[in-house]
């Protein structure tokens, strides 16, 4: 099964681009840090990238509109990998296609306003490939 969730601090503003009419995107990042006590007792970070892209019914004109660089989120969604050829290289790229996401309250405190489809009466409609799960 491929279900992840991420808790990650949101790298550049949500990128929103329309396409085929009326299909939306927003593409960012976020950045996940990892604390953790070394063999030498010494404490250690690693930080981990991961680009993420929410589509039209997860919400991704919302998180063009309220979410931007620096803001903690909490992000549920699937990995997904993408294969390329480039200057004779194969390259591949890891994203994660989210379902949910939204602010964390762990350092901030958030004020929600529901949109037009935010009543959670109707059953979501899926566009893409990448909204199914």
């Amino acid at each position: 099964m491929n279900i992840v969730t991420l808790v990650g601090n949101i790298t550049r503003d949500p990128e929103l681009r329309f396409f085929d009419g009326d299909k939306a995107v927003a593409n960012t990042s976020i950045a996940v840090n990892e604390s953790f006590k070394g063999s030498d007792g010494e404490w250690k970070e690693n930080t981990t990238f991961v680009d993420v892209s929410i589509w039209n019914n997860n919400g991704a004109e919302n998180v063009a509109n309220s979410l931007t660089k620096g803001d903690r989120v909490l992000v549920s969604g699937k990995l997904k990998q993408s294969q390329w050829e480039q200057d004779g290289q194969t390259r591949t790229k890891l994203e994660m296609v989210a379902t949910e996401i939204g602010p964390t309250m762990k350092w901030a405190e958030v004020s929600v306003t529901k949109t037009a489809g935010g009543s959670g009466k109707s059953k979501p409609t899926y566009d893409t490939p990448e909204e199914k799960f």
